[in-house]
C-alpha cells in the first residue's frame, strides 16, 4: 500500500523530501529482507528431515556392516571395488585395506559419546549457527577452563565489499580457539581421503569425514567447538583441493624424470607423443625399470611423489597422522598411481596441457589401477609383496622426513631401571662415607684435647 500524502496545515498537497523518500525506502526493504530471513530459516528447517533421512538410507553405502566398536566408523572395500571378491586371499587384502578405518578414537574410556558435534554415527543436525565453543579441557592443558564455565557463542568476523555483497568466510575470521581446532580437522579430513577413499562418490561421505575429523580434532585439542555447517563447509572445501595439490607436486617431478622435453620443435614434440603412448601402454610407468620391464610397481617416482606430498619433514602429515600411513595404505598408492597417469596424460599431444585431475574426469582411472593392483596381489599372494611394498613405501618416506623411526621410538627407555637403583645406592654409600668423615673428625678433636690435657699434667709433675 502506497503511503497517504501528507497535507500542510493551509491544505495544499506536501511533497516529499529526498531524505524522506530514502527514510520510507529503507525503512520497506528492511521489512522485506526480515520477512526473507524467516522463510529462509523456515525452508531450511524443512530440508533438515530430509538431510538426516538421507544419510540414513546411505549409511550402508558409506559404513557397511558396522564394526564391533560402536564408536568407530568405517569404510568397506564393496564401496572402492564393488562386490567383494570370492577368492579368499583377494578379499583378505581387500578387507585389511579398506574394511574399517583405522581406530579413530584412541582410547573408548575418554570418548565421550553425548559430544554435541556427533549424534549416534549419524550426520549432524547442523544449522547456520557460528560454532558455540565450550572448554573440556583437562588439568595441564594450555587452554585450561574451569568445566562448568557456560557456554558462549563466538561470532565470526564478517567482512563486506563496497557493494554491500557478503564475502566467503575465511579461517583467520574465526576466533583462536576455533582455528586451533579447524586447522587440526582439516588435515585430518585429508587425510582420512586420502587414505581411505580418494574420490569420494557423494557429499554425504565427505560430511562423514569431516565429522570424524572434527571429532578428533577436539579430543586432541582438548576443546570443544560445536560443528557448524560452515566449518562443515571449509572443511570439505580445503580438502577439495588435496587433489590439485598432489597433482602439481607429480606434475614438477614427472616431466624431467621421464625425459619430456618443453620445446616447440615438431621433432621434440612426436617424441614426447611417442613417450607418453609407451609410458601408458601396459602402465609401462608403474615399473622400475621401463626399457627391461622389471620392477612393476618400484617406480622411483611413486616414492618421490608419497614423500613430497606427506613426508616432506617430520611435521608433515605422514608423520603427524602415522597411524594412517603405516603401511602406505593401498588407496593412497592408487592415487599416486592416477596421479602420475594424470601428468603423462599431459604430455599425450606432445606439447604439455593442463588437466585437471577431479573426480569426474579420473575416478574411472582409479578404479581401473585397483583392479590392477589387486590381481598383481592375487598372483603374489603367497610372497605377500603388495604388503612388502607398502611397508616399504612408509619406511623410506619416514627416512627421508627426518623423523625418527618407529623402531627407535618404540624401544625402551634409554636409561633402564637397574641405573635408578645404581644411583640409589651410589647416593647411600656418599652418606655413609660423609657420616664416617665427620665422625672421625669428631674423635680426632675430642683425642687431641685429651693428649694437651694429659700434656699439661705431666708437665707439673716434672716441675
Amino acid at each position: 500500500m502506497a503511503p497517504q500524502e501528507a497535507h500542510s496545515a493551509t491544505g495544499h498537497q506536501h511533497k516529499p523530501t529526498e531524505k524522506e523518500n530514502y527514510c520510507r525506502t529503507e525503512s520497506h526493504n528492511a521489512v522485506q529482507r526480515r520477512h526473507g530471513k524467516v522463510q529462509n530459516a523456515e525452508k531450511k528447517a524443512t530440508k533438515a528431515q530430509p538431510l538426516v533421512q538421507t544419510s540414513r538410507n546411505d549409511a550402508a553405502h558409506f559404513k557397511g556392516p558396522k564394526s564391533s566398536n560402536p564408536k568407530q566408523p568405517s569404510v568397506v572395500a564393496e564401496d572402492v571395488f564393488g562386490p567383494k571378491s570370492s577368492n579368499p586371499k583377494q578379499a583378505g587384502v581387500r578387507a585389511d585395506a579398506f574394511a574399517d578405518l583405522p581406530e579413530l578414537i584412541e582410547d573408548d574410556d575418554d570418548y565421550e559419546s553425548d559430544q554435541a558435534h556427533k549424534v549416534d554415527g549419524e550426520l549432524l543436525d547442523v544449522t547456520d549457527d557460528e560454532p558455540e565453543i565450550t572448554s573440556s579441557a583437562t588439568s595441564g592443558s594450555k587452554h585450561r577452563r574451569e568445566a562448568d564455565s557456560p557456554c558462549t557463542t563466538h561470532n565470526p568476523k564478517i567482512h563486506k565489499d563496497v557493494d554491500g555483497s557478503r564475502q566467503h568466510l575465511k579461517v583467520s575470521d574465526f576466533n583462536d580457539l576455533t582455528q586451533e581446532v579447524l586447522a587440526v580437522a582439516i588435515s585430518l579430513c585429508c587425510t582420512l581421503i586420502c587414505t581411505q577413499e580418494p574420490f569420494p562418490e557423494t557429499s554425504i561421505m565427505e560430511t562423514e569425514f569431516a565429522q570424524i575429523a572434527w571429532s578428533l580434532a577436539c579430543k586432541k585439542t582438548v576443546l570443544d567447538v560445536t560443528l557448524s555447517l560452515t566449518l562443515v563447509k571449509m572443511i570439505t572445501k580445503r580438502t577439495s583441493h588435496v587433489h590439485g595439490e598432489l597433482k602439481t607436486k607429480i606434475c614438477s617431478l614427472a616431466g624431467s624424470f621421464y625425459g619430456f622435453q618443453a620445446n616447440g620443435a615438431k621433432a621434440v614434440i612426436q617424441q614426447n607423443c611417442d613417450h607418453a603412448e609407451k609410458l601408458k601402454e601396459g602402465s609401462l610407468f608403474t615399473y622400475q625399470d621401463i626399457e627391461s620391464r622389471k620392477g612393476i610397481f618400484k617406480s622411483d617416482l611413486i616414492q618421490m611423489s608419497v614423500n613430497d606430498m606427506w613426508f616432506v619433514n617430520h611435521q608433515d602429515e605422514g608423520v603427524a597422522h602415522n597411524k594412517y600411513f603405516d603401511p602406505i595404505p593401498i588407496p593412497t598408492v592408487v592415487l599416486v598411481l592416477t596421479a602420475i597417469e594424470c601428468c603423462i596424460n599431459e604430455w599425450i599431444t606432445g606439447i604439455k596441457e593442463d588437466i585437471t585431475f577431479s573426480s569426474a574426469n579420473y575416478a574411472h582411472i582409479f578404479r581401473d589401477h585397483v583392479d590392477s593392483l589387486m590381481k598383481f596381489d592375487d598372483h603374489t599372494y603367497q610372497y605377500k609383496l603388495l604388503e612388502y611394498l607398502c611397508q616399504n613405501l612408509h619406511d623410506t618416506a619416514r627416512f627421508h622426513s627426518g623423523a625418527e623411526s618407529l623402531a627407535t621410538s618404540k624401544t625402551a627407555p634409554r636409561v633402564s631401571v637397574y641405573a635408578f637403583q645404581e644411583a640409589i645406592h651410589e647416593y647411600e654409600e656418599e652418606l655413609d662415607a660423609d657420616h664416617n668423615n665427620v665422625q672421625e673428625n669428631k674423635d680426632g678433636g675430642d683425642n687431641g684435647v685429651v693428649d694437651r690435657e694429659m700434656g699439661g699434667e705431666d708437665g707439673e709433675e716434672v716441675n
